[in-house]
């Protein structure tokens, strides 16, 4: 079985509890590595100033959050994410913050059996004017579920509103029910469903949660860590690992559980570890590799791929990531749709050095495969290893970088 180079304790950076640390509270480490592993660079290096801004750095993290992985949504013009760990207890926070910067901790997740820890990388989702996410971990404690430590438990959904009150919804048990969920929360007529560690699920915001689909590994895929999405009414998603060749597949699933997998990835040129999640633009949908294209980072894994799918399962590569010459490697958030282009990060790559593998990037790709580099992420003040999926607001990007301390970024294409 692989497993990402980005992995600790076994799978990726895109399982957002992994971003925590895999001992307890006193060890917790940098999702990539340690900070003093770090050769700085200038704070503006590759920086367009009339474009990109750093909006909030996560210096303070014991009261402010660290590790902000995850994607950020606009409600009613303010920005909210989730931190994977810090707070007041260390176990992550929620937070909002305004498009000119003015940040503000919402709540700090206790962990613990009547809590969540660790939220999870995809972020918010927002229904009726309050907040519904995930926690890796909190909650129930069963020998089956992930983790181990101060930081057990089988995970959570939850509810917060904008002014910061919290409720726990539902609590994972583990097997025979799912267990440590990897994903965000999407919601289809007044349910919410989201993916765990081997099972796409659904649940009422009154806290109703029902198994569609447990993975089986295999030809069938297993670890569907990026998320899903509604196309007319079906569901699709990846999994990073499984499938024909063992590099990850494709599936869509119906909301009564009818599961189908569209496309098994080759591995090689063709790419592996697609646990970014997907997009729809006009019919199609479109997504990364974190790993495969072109050989030349991290020995044979490769640097990573952009790809297009039909519904029906036609699979093609559109981009494989070089890391020459500024350009990015290694995508591990889903991509953004804007006025016809699409725009992402690499964890990796760059002008800058982080590490051996570089800060990362922002990007823009044409459907047709022309790619842009648009800022290489220096480290230090101007944070690196962006992971998570762009938000699109009025024109202007924003988005989050996971380290070095970790930042809520502004683009302007």
């Amino acid at each position: 079985m692989r497993t990402s180079r980005f992995g600790r304790c076994a799978l990726s950076i895109g399982a957002a509890a992994l971003l925590a640390g895999c001992g307890g509270a006193s060890s917790l480490q940098p999702p990539l590595g340690t900070p003093g592993a770090m050769r700085a660079a200038p704070a503006n290096a590759g920086r367009a100033p009339s474009a990109y801004q750093v909006l909030h750095r996560f210096e303070d993290h014991r009261v402010g959050g660290r590790y902000p992985a995850a994607r950020l949504i606009e409600v009613n013009g303010t920005l909210y994410g989730t931190t994977s760990a810090g707070g007041t207890y260390g176990a992550g926070t929620v937070y909002s913050i305004s498009t000119n910067g003015v940040k503000k901790t919402l709540y700090s997740f206790r962990g613990g059996i009547d809590d969540g820890a660790s939220p999870t990388a995809g972020g918010l989702v927002d229904v009726n004017g309050t907040l519904y996410g995930t926690t890796f971990n909190g909650g129930v404690r069963n020998t089956h579920c992930w983790y181990s430590g101060d930081r057990a438990g089988c995970g959570t959904v939850f509810a917060v509103t904008p002014a910061g009150e919290e409720t726990v919804i539902y609590y994972f048990k583990g097997y025979p029910d799912a267990e440590n969920p990897t994903s965000g929360l999407i919601e289809v007529n007044g349910l919410l469903y989201g993916t765990t560690m081997g099972a796409v699920y659904s649940v009422s915001t009154s806290g109703t949660e029902t198994v569609l689909h447990g993975f089986g590994g295999g030809g069938d895929g297993m670890f569907p860590e990026g998320g899903l999405i509604d196309v007319h009414g079906t569901l699709y998603g990846t999994t990073s690992q499984g499938g024909t060749n063992a590099d990850g597949v494709v599936y869509s699933i119906t909301i009564s559980g009818t599961e189908k997998v569209l496309y098994s990835f080759e591995g090689g040129t063709d790419g592996w570890f697609p646990e970014s999640g997907l997009i729809d633009v006009n019919g199609k949908l479109y997504g990364t590799t974190t790993y495969g294209g072109i050989s030349g980072c991290f020995g044979n894994l490769g640097c990573g791929t952009v790809y297009s799918i039909t519904t029906k399962g036609k699979e093609q590569i559109i981009y494989r990531f070089g890391n020459a010459g500024g350009d990015g490697s290694n995508p591990v958030g889903a991509l953004t749709e804007l006025n016809g282009t699409l725009y992402g990060t690499t964890a990796e790559g760059g002008s800058s050095n982080c590490l051996r593998g570089g800060c990362g990037t922002l990007y823009s790709l044409s459907l047709s495969g022309t790619e842009q580099s648009l800022h290489s992420f220096a480290g230090g003040t101007d944070g690196a290893n962006p992971i998570a999926k762009l938000l699109s607001v009025n024109g202007t990007l924003y988005g989050t970088t996971q380290r070095f301390p970790g930042t809520v970024f502004a683009l302007t294409p």
